[in-house]
Parts: C-alpha cells; structure tokens; sequence
C-alpha cells in the first residue's frame, strides 16, 4: 500500500478529471489526500480520499470557473493566459509547496499527483523536501519546443508539415519565449530564487513537464503529432466522471429519448461562463432551425427569452445526454470535448480564452468538427457550421476514429498503474520503446 498526495488548483475543470484517478487508488487500497480548496471537499471525499485545505494558496477562484478574478474577464486569448499566469499560478507556487511540506509532515507520501498549473509540487521537490510528482494535464498536449514539430502555446494554429513548417515553429517559439512572454519567465524564475532554488535557464513551460511522469488524458490521434515524445508522456486515453448513471434527465427529458429531430447540445464549460459568449448565440441562430437545442449554463443565467426549440439546465451529465446528441457546440473546454469525442459526437468549436483557441484548433486540425473564430460568432456562422456538421457525414466519421482510440484506453487504471511505479520506484516512468 503506498501514499498518494494530490494537489490541484480550485478550479471545476481541473479537479473533475482526477477524480476517477483517486478513486482508482482508493479502490485499490492506497491512501489518498487530496489538498485543494473547501467549495471541492465534498468531491474529494466522495472519491474516498482526505481532503487538506488550501492556508497560504489562494483556496477559491469564485464560484463560477474564476470569477473571483473579475480584471481577467475583459481580457482575451493570450492576454487572458498571461493575466493568470502572472497574478495566480506564479504567486502561489511557493504557498502551496509550503502547504504541501506542512501536510507531509504527518502524510509522508510516497508520491504527489498534480494538475497542469499546480507548480508547488516541483518547487518543494526541487529544494529536496518533496517527494517524486506527476502531472496529470488537463488540456491539450503543449510541450516546449521539439525540434519544431508543433507551434507554441496560444495562437491556435496548425502544425504545418516538413521542413519549412518545423522552421516557422521553431521561429515561432524563439518569438514566445523572447518577446511574447519573457517577463513572465523572467517573473517565474524569480519566483524560484524566492524560494531558494536556483533561477535555472529554462522557461516557466519547460518546468511544466514532470520529468517523473505525465499523464495526458487524450489519445495521439486527437493531438498534433511530435516525432519524438519525451519517456515520461503517457496517453491514457480520457478520463471521465461518470456522474450520470442515476442522475434523473429534466421533465423535457423524453423529448432526447424520442429523437424526432437532430439535437445540438451547447455548452460553455465551467470556467468562462459568460452566456453572451456562445449560449445565447447558439439559441438565437438556431431558434428557425428544425433542431432540438439543450443548453447547460454551469448556473450561469441566461438574459432573455429562451426560443421555443431550446432547452436549458444549469447542469446535465454528458453520459447521459451524449448518446442522443448529433453535434456539440463547445468553446473549446478540453473536458467537453474528450466526453463528445468519446461517443463519436462531431463539434463546432467556437473559443478564445484561457487554453480553448488551442482545443478548438485541434478539433479542426483531427477533422472531428468545424472551428469557428471569432467571439462571440455570429448567427449566420453558428447555423452555418452546425448545418454542415449535420450535413457532412466526415466529422461524424473522424470522431468515431478518435471514439476508437479512446476506447482502447481504461484511464483510471492505467493512471493508478503508472502511480504506483513512480511510487514504488520514485523513478521515471518511462514508456516502452512502441508504447503508447
């Protein structure tokens, strides 16, 4: 039996995927605590896990995605990725690694296990009080720059193929790191010589990647290819709460089960919740169409009047609904799409903040669905791109591949599997020359 502590920034998005994981360890008789904020105890120890509480870290980003923040709402894109880099994910690296060393102290763990924007677990690592973290990424797969096989982070744009494209990324990257974002990895090494450590000459995305073990919840085919992946990757195949089974569908609940038209479920995700950005257009361009529309607004309301062939719910289990919708109409959040994706559902992605112009730019570069720029999108767009997604069977078809893949994978227990190496061997986790 080993001890597995889980640290993960209070966000909806980043804490849902990881609940499978460690109710995977619990089942198979670890013990498990989990430090994130009080609003997700509950979540923590349905999954039979301890939870510790955030004392120095900033313990609740709002109730709403990270409305707690209001400065950012304003802020698009990059701008929106740099804000809270700068202002959330820098400052609190070393509260929580000092959060973290407190709870070891009566929770020796053998290993951590930490979302994409946690930092605190390399931090207390790196100044030899920590043990060996993994990475389990919540998002796309965006690795520093290998040799130029994909551009970096937050422009949304395809990889391109052979030579010429491998230069533009590479030139591409130098620009990032040189230009676009050297203050915030100037900011960041900092932060690390704050805390005692050595400011190194890496990049705030370089330190991203555990060199223990990282887990990525997707699958190669939905994710741009690099020639050569570092050991420690592993996909895994996505990873799903299943909150669904009993949960009761809505009084218009029948009308999915009767499919008597094609149903376009919208859906916003849990951190930018702004109804104006996707939900309200969707409804709007599509209140002519002969479609069912179901929207779930994560509690956000809705303004307005809601048309005749809409539906609303500030929640819906995707496992529930999935397997009756004909197109989802995402901005891009990654846990929407690995649930679409793995019931075959084709997309439209429409999406600029945080990492969803990077998702959505994977949803069009794999084939699985039609990418929409601009926010919001206009009516003519939106009803445009869902009647061709409708109308085209090769989304559909380029979905149930990556369906296919998906299926291949049984995440939790390959996560809990690779946890218990790293935590037995405190060692790299390395994939098998073949493997993955």
């Amino acid at each position: 039996m080993a001890r597995f502590l889980i640290g993960t920034i209070p966000v909806m998005g980043h804490i849902n995927p990881i609940i499978p994981i460690a109710s995977e360890l619990v089942t198979r008789g670890h013990q498990v605590q989990w430090y994130t904020g009080e609003q997700f105890r509950l979540k923590v120890e349905a999954a039979g896990a301890v939870w510790r509480p955030m004392k120095r870290a900033i313990s609740t980003y709002g109730t709403q995605g990270m409305d707690a923040f209001p400065e950012r709402l304003h802020l698009q894109g990059v701008d929106r990725v740099r804000w809270d880099i700068e202002n959330v994910f820098i400052p609190d690296a070393a509260k929580q690694a000092d959060d973290l060393a407190e709870i070891l102290t009566d929770f020796p763990a053998d290993a951590v296990l930490c979302d994409t924007s946690f930092f605190g677990a390399r931090f207390l690592h790196e100044r030899g009080a920590g043990p060996p973290w993994a990475k389990f990424n919540i998002t796309i797969l965006g690795l520093p720059d290998m040799g130029g096989d994909v551009p970096p982070l937050g422009l949304g744009l395809a990889p391109g193929q052979g030579i010429a494209a491998r230069a533009r990324n590479r030139s591409l990257h130098w620009m990032a790191d040189n230009v676009l974002f050297r203050d915030l990895h100037q900011k960041y090494r900092d932060a690390r010589r704050a805390y005692g450590l050595s400011e190194g000459t890496g990049t705030l995305i370089d330190d991203l990647l555990s060199p223990y073990l990282w887990l990525q919840g997707s699958v190669p085919s939905f994710e741009y290819p690099y020639r050569t992946l570092p050991p420690q990757v592993h996909f895994v195949g996505a990873i799903l709460p299943n909150t669904g089974s009993y949960f009761p569908l809505p009084p218009w609940g029948h009308e999915l089960e009767q499919k008597q038209r094609p149903v376009v479920l919208v859906t916003q995700g849990t951190v930018s919740v702004e109804t104006t950005d996707l939900i309200q257009p969707v409804c709007r361009a599509l209140a002519s169409e002969d479609v069912l529309v179901v929207a779930t607004t994560a509690g956000a309301p809705i303004d307005g009047p809601i048309p005749g062939n809409a539906r609303v719910a500030s929640f819906l289990p995707y496992d529930r609904i999935l397997p009756y919708v004909d197109v989802v109409v995402t901005t891009g959040s990654y846990g929407t799409v690995q649930h679409a994706l793995s019931y075959g559902v084709p997309m439209v992605a429409s999406g600029a903040t945080e990492d969803k112009i990077e998702v959505c730019a994977r949803v069009e570069w794999s084939g699985a669905g039609v990418r929409l720029k601009g926010t919001p999108p206009s009516d003519s767009q939106i009803r445009s791109a869902v009647q061709r997604v409708l109308t085209d069977p090769s989304f559909r078809a380029a979905s149930q591949k990556i369906q296919a893949d998906l299926r291949k994978h049984d995440g939790p227990k390959e996560a809990a599997t690779l946890l218990e190496e790293l935590a037995r061997t405190k060692q790299p986790v390395v994939t098998p020359v073949g493997g993955n």
